[in-house]
């Protein structure tokens, strides 16, 4: 076996072993884990508003406007065994001093993607829990991406809207998305952080990189493979 054969074995070896690991990953990940540590900060920014819309909607004005934010940073995350997680949060809302202290608040997320509650939390992996909470939630809710989910709805005035919300792989709520009836947005909110789109397709992206590194590796090395 000449150098150029085993270089090629050896990333062909690399591919399949990074294929391997990911899938393990995947596997073990079942086991949902909510990815939540003490002093996580979140920060979530007002990205669109149609002030109009909104009154109309919800017979209120908003109380935010185009950039304001919103903080929250956690406080505390208990494990309780085969339920749920409750988690106690720091939350400053729109217009407050965030260097005064926030106000508490205690969520809860549960263990059982059936008992999905619209969290902004939720736990990983991210697609198989809202797939398997679709298929058990009422039918107001619908599928919208493998990290997203939507929901009909009625205002307190009886006008329809809907909201989506996406989620990082992490099980962070990223973006929430009010829409009116003809899928105008009422407004958008949206995380400061960063947002890794992963998920299954990761797999994909992941192989057309291996392949473009691979033909680079062929053409510089002036390889033959026929």
């Amino acid at each position: 076996m000449n150098k150029n054969h085993k270089q090629i074995l050896s990333i062909l070896f690399l591919t399949f072993l990074i294929i391997c690991i990911f899938f393990s990953v995947n596997v073990k990940a079942q086991d949902y884990n909510l990815e939540l540590k003490k002093n996580d900060e979140y920060v979530w920014e007002i990205k669109e508003l149609n002030e109009d819309k909104f009154e109309f909607t919800f017979n209120t004005e908003p109380n935010f406007a185009v950039g304001d934010q919103i903080k929250m940073v956690v406080r505390d995350v208990t494990d309780i065994e085969g339920v749920s997680w409750s988690i106690v949060v720091e939350f400053w809302d729109y217009g407050t001093d965030w260097t005064a202290s926030g106000e508490l608040e205690d969520l809860s997320v549960s263990k059982l993607p059936q008992a999905y509650n619209d969290n902004l939390f939720i736990p990983t992996p991210v697609d198989s829990y809202l797939e398997t909470a679709l298929a058990n939630l009422p039918s107001e809710y619908y599928f919208v991406s493998t990290l997203a989910i939507g929901r009909q709805a009625k205002s307190d005035i009886d006008i329809n809207y809907r909201v989506e919300k996406s989620f990082d792989i992490h099980g962070i709520l990223f973006s929430e998305t009010y829409f009116d009836e003809v899928g105008s947005i009422i407004v958008k909110l949206e995380g400061t952080f960063f947002l890794v789109p992963l998920g299954f397709s990761f797999i994909g992206f992941m192989m057309i990189a291996i392949i473009s590194i691979i033909v680079i590796f062929f053409k510089k090395n002036k390889i033959s493979i026929g």
